[in-house]
């Protein structure tokens, strides 16, 4: 399902429930952890997004406006819509790509005072009006679709700052296999609690005690004592990957 689309343009906007925990009890979610948009928000032309296509914009840049012009305009006017009061500072851009062969600008909002991250509903939808009311203003293209969402419940961390920002989280980790074993190649995943962060932004981690680190266990058994004991100091330069992990 698309967004809702009116004269002017398709406007769409999502939000994930925040790391695996039970959202407010005025938020509707549905079983994929989506916050579903009705009628009520028809006036903000905001609905649900089904499929996305920015998993096919093949870049790790935060910003990336595939050299369009109207991309940059919509990542400056975007700009200026966060630095607005109206948003006090709370929200940032955490991702901005656009897709040139689909007229589409796909947009992730942090949230940057939230424990996960995540924006509510009613945030993004205020974004999405303010933004496209300043598009308008501007003679923006009316063909061009916009798409803002949250970065996710299992969003990826922004190394090395988000480490400290998201510590008292659970973390699937990627990091080279040569730190836990001299001379290995390659890298190890895994799901980890950080237990301290140096002055110099390394981190101890420790093994999360969840059911991906434990498989051999017996139900309702939790980690044995080599598990619980075990710890990995990484520079941070030793992390090629870190998302926040969501356990049920």
């Amino acid at each position: 399902m698309t967004g809702r689309v009116d004269t002017r343009r398709n406007v769409s906007a999502s939000a994930k429930k925040k790391g695996g925990k039970k959202a407010d009890a005025d938020d509707a979610i549905d079983d994929d952890g989506e916050l579903d948009v009705d009628d009520d928000f028809d006036d903000a032309e905001l609905a649900e997004i089904e499929e996305s296509g920015e998993e096919e914009i093949e870049t790790d840049d935060v910003f990336f406006t595939a050299g369009t012009e109207w991309g940059q305009t919509g990542l400056d006017v975007l700009k200026e819509v966060l630095g607005d009061d109206e948003f006090g500072g709370e929200l940032e851009i955490f991702s901005y790509k656009v897709s040139a062969e689909r007229k589409r600008i796909y947009i992730s909002i942090d949230a940057v005072n939230d424990k996960f991250g995540s924006p509510t509903l009613d945030q993004l939808g205020a974004v999405s009006r303010s933004y496209n009311n300043v598009l308008e203003e501007k003679g923006f293209p009316d063909d061009v679709a916009l798409e803002v969402a949250s970065p996710g419940a299992e969003r990826q961390l922004r190394l090395p700052h988000e480490l400290e920002r998201f510590r008292d989280l659970t973390m699937k980790v990627t990091y080279a296999a040569s730190a836990e074993e001299e001379g290995a190649e390659g890298t190890l995943t895994k799901v980890l609690d950080v237990e301290d962060i140096d002055a110099d932004g390394s981190p101890t981690f420790k093994l999360a005690d969840v059911e991906e680190n434990r498989p051999q266990a017996k139900k309702g058994q939790g980690m044995n004592k080599k598990q619980r004991d075990w710890r990995l100091k990484l520079g941070v330069g030793d992390i090629s990957k870190a998302n926040l992990y969501v356990g049920f």
